[in-house]
């Protein structure tokens, strides 16, 4: 349920958006999250703990659905309505996760994260440059992670962190 929770399936529809311009996938990756919501929502609405479903609100999971949701919003802000937007910002912050799309004018907030992310590569990835998990999805799945995080850093103009240009 880990990768069902994390919203996996909203990251390949933005990626896929991202190659193709086309409308559809996030039309879809949209709807998905406002499912998600629909069923979710009383947890925290009610923000009565532990959460009616753990499994949802594993660190794990609400990491990369927080992730997968910048990514959607990264990608398609201006297809988005206002509506979608306040929708998956509320999310976001909800998720502890107070992210927006401009970091450079929420500098705290960058520097926080980055630091945040640094750490948890570290963690995640053995000097040899090996998931600890040590199977070859988890690897392919950091690596795409951190290739992804690259290409963000480098599509804002902002300078890449030495941590992530170390994966090539």
């Amino acid at each position: 349920t880990l990768y069902l929770q994390s919203l996996k399936m909203v990251g390949y529809l933005s990626a896929q958006y991202e190659n193709t311009t086309d409308i559809i996938y996030i039309q879809k990756a949209v709807e998905i999250v406002r499912e998600w919501h629909n069923n979710y929502r009383k947890d925290y609405e009610l923000l009565v703990y532990p959460f009616h479903n753990r499994s949802v609100w594993d660190d794990h999971a609400v990491a990369n659905r927080a992730l997968n949701i910048s990514h959607l919003i990264s990608v398609s802000e201006e297809h988005l309505s206002d509506e979608d937007l306040k929708l998956l910002f509320e999310i976001l912050r909800f998720h502890g996760h107070s992210l927006t799309i401009n970091f450079k004018e929420s500098s705290d907030w960058f520097k926080k994260s980055n630091k945040r992310m640094e750490i948890q590569f570290k963690n995640d990835v053995t000097s040899e440059g090996v998931s600890i998990e040590n199977s070859a999805f988890y690897h392919r799945y950091v690596l795409e992670l951190l290739l992804d995080l690259k290409k963000t850093y480098e599509k804002m103009n902002m300078e890449v962190p030495t941590w992530v240009l170390n994966i090539e």
